[in-house]
């Protein structure tokens, strides 16, 4: 089974933002790695990713893929099998051991946003 992958405006604008710097040979490993994880959700093979659950909502939890280069850097994204559509939510470096609560109500939000689920959720 194939998906298509698809940016939300925030990961988008952060795609872009790793290309303009891949002249940097740290941001070009990144970059070949982000690369690397949208073929591997195209292909339906996330085995070969580092990846967490973040939510156990059963209907459509929110994945994290967590890449390790000279910088940390992970990827979350939800999937809608209905429409066989995986949506990047965000990219972002991790400098912090641990991401705000205010941090996942945006995640929250966006994945509202891009594939219409509600959550009640409360941090």
């Amino acid at each position: 089974m194939s998906y298509t992958v698809k940016l939300s405006n925030r990961s988008e604008k952060e795609y872009k933002n790793l290309e303009e710097k891949s002249h940097e040979n740290e941001n070009i490993k990144l970059l070949v790695k982000v690369m690397d994880s949208f073929d591997a959700l195209e292909s339906d093979e996330t085995f070969r990713l580092d990846t967490k659950i973040i939510t156990r909502e059963k209907k459509r939890p929110i994945y994290e893929i967590r890449i390790k280069t000279p910088v940390n850097y992970r990827i979350f994204y939800s999937i809608k099998k209905e429409t066989k559509e995986i949506w990047v939510l965000d990219m972002k470096e991790k400098k912090v051991p641990k991401f705000s609560a205010e941090y996942f109500k945006g995640l929250f939000r966006l994945q509202k946003s891009y594939l219409g689920i509600f959550y009640n959720y409360f941090f």
